[in-house]
């Protein structure tokens, strides 16, 4: 009895609710024009330049809006968006020019797969710069995920295509920084009774781009997660379909969040459909899943909260190795989406805590979204039961690997001036005892250094001088130095009083 309780009490205090502190949370209804247009929610968030949050929001097929909040959650302005039958999910970066970017689908026949997509982009004042336009040739659906901001200022788009009379492929779409088009591709499905479609693109440690996905046979309605690594020039690198299996489960599963990790290894999470004996045991649970660089699994952890339905959405790293995951949950078979968890899960896969999201203004608070401040909170934005786009901030949830995701202003490093002293009283009052060159007030390295007396003998050499020289053994005077310092010669005196 003793070990039992003993046993409980560590699964409690492993488990137990945090006490993180939501510092703020708002709700937001677009309705500018029709009663029609009053369901909203919010897909995804990021942190402007002038340190406020941009939220990119939808009204299911009526149209999209950004709102910005400041950090104490003070709405500051909305951008209403393309309107007519655009889906609201999609995806938003910001430049270096702080100008914003977003992609949506744009939805011509929902009942026959009809669709392509569009980016435009915007400035601080809402006004439309650039919208242009992208669907492949000879394809049904083209569907954007999400964006990919790179360095050289181009832009990766992942997504879904439905070719015509075919099912689903990934579809990755390259443009430059004028939104011309580079390249276009989608990737073929894995033989005849099957389609893979694409969830979002990242890139990883080598510079290429790994899209996410799910390889589904058709007739047997059996789905695995699915990787795909392309490079920059959109040429397959390599595939594999990840094959989640438990000794006790039966499961396929649909990916969702990917995360490149510092081990350059790959995290992400599913929802995983089961067929369990155990009738207590939901039909659908999470499951974070870790890959090496070579997409084989490392570690699987599954997110099951009694009979709860658990579907991960998001995931981000901190500075303690450990993963932050977010998942909304519902009543197996009931209602939709009812809350919102987060996980801690440490470096090894174990569960280190757990806890909700306790809203006191929303009935069901659903975090579809989440980035991590400088500041150990995090921004989660979602929706409501109440048709009403959800956004909060909340305290003590850990400092993020990347920390600060706004783009630093390029600050060349001010050139060196060295300074090079003309005498040195090697007399132990610990005042000038040696022959030290600064460079902008700190010792500088890789000095090439040369001394010699009043008759041009060489008394000293270092070919990485340690200012060390002090004059032992030799008579106060002058001496005279040749110093050498990234491609800088000097040549000067320096005496010698004690």
């Amino acid at each position: 009895m003793k070990y039992i309780v003993i046993l409980l009490f560590s699964l409690f205090y492993c488990f137990k609710l945090n006490a993180q502190e939501i510092l703020w949370e708002k709700l937001f209804t677009y309705n500018p024009d029709s009663i029609n247009r009053k369901e909203s929610f919010f897909s995804n968030a990021i942190w402007h330049s002038n340190n406020s949050v941009i939220v990119m929001g939808g009204s299911y097929l009526y149209g999209q809006y950004i709102t910005e909040y400041d950090l104490d959650g003070n709405l500051i302005k909305i951008v209403n968006g393309v309107k007519g039958k655009v889906s609201g999910w999609g995806d938003l970066i910001r430049l270096k020019s702080n100008n914003l970017v977003y992609c949506a689908t744009i939805v011509e026949d929902r009942q026959n797969s009809k669709s392509s997509f569009f980016i435009q982009e915007i400035n601080k004042q809402g006004d439309t710069l650039e919208r242009s336009y992208y669907s492949l040739p000879q394809s049904n659906g083209d569907i954007a995920y999400n964006m990919l901001y790179l360095k050289n200022s181009q832009i990766i788009i992942g997504g879904t295509t439905v070719k015509a009379q075919s099912s689903p492929f990934i579809s990755i779409l390259n443009i430059d920084s004028n939104y011309n088009q580079i390249w276009f591709k989608a990737y073929p499905k894995i033989g005849v009774d099957t389609s893979v479609y694409s969830a979002s693109v990242i890139e990883n440690h080598k510079g290429n781009y790994v899209a996410q996905g799910s390889f589904l046979i058709t007739s047997k309605k059996f789905e695995h997660p699915y990787m795909l690594e392309i490079n920059p020039k959109g040429d397959t690198v390599k595939s594999k379909i990840i094959i989640i299996r438990n000794k006790k489960v039966r499961e396929d599963g649909y990916m969702r969040g990917l995360t490149a990790t510092e081990d350059r290894g790959y995290l992400f999470v599913a929802t995983i459909d089961t067929f369990m004996a155990n009738k207590d045991i939901p039909g659908q649970i999470g499951a974070v899943v870790k890959l090496d660089s070579n997409f084989n699994t490392q570690w699987v952890q599954y997110l099951i909260s009694g009979t709860n339905t658990i579907y991960p959405t998001n995931i981000v790293e901190l500075v303690d190795s450990s993963y932050l995951i977010s998942a909304v949950e519902n009543k197996f078979f009931t209602d939709y989406y009812t809350k919102t968890s987060l996980y801690k899960i440490s470096k090894s896969g174990s569960i280190i805590s757990q806890w909700y999201l306790p809203s006191t203004i929303c009935s069901t608070p659903i975090g579809t979204y989440m980035f991590l401040l400088n500041d150990s909170s995090v921004v989660i934005s979602g929706s409501c039961r109440e048709n009403k786009g959800y956004i909060a901030r909340i305290g003590g949830v850990g400092n993020p690997m990347h920390p600060d995701p706004r783009p630093a202003p390029y600050i060349a490093p001010p050139e060196p001036v060295y300074t090079i002293p003309n005498l040195i009283t090697p007399n132990n009052d610990g005042l000038n005892e040696t022959f030290e060159i600064l460079s902008n007030k700190i010792l500088a390295t890789g000095v090439q250094l040369k001394i010699y007396n009043r008759w041009g003998s060489q008394i000293y050499t270092s070919k990485n001088y340690q200012h060390n020289w002090a004059a032992e053994g030799l008579p106060d005077g002058v001496y005279y130095y040749q110093a050498e310092v990234k491609d800088k010669k000097y040549k000067g005196w320096v005496q010698v009083v004690r």
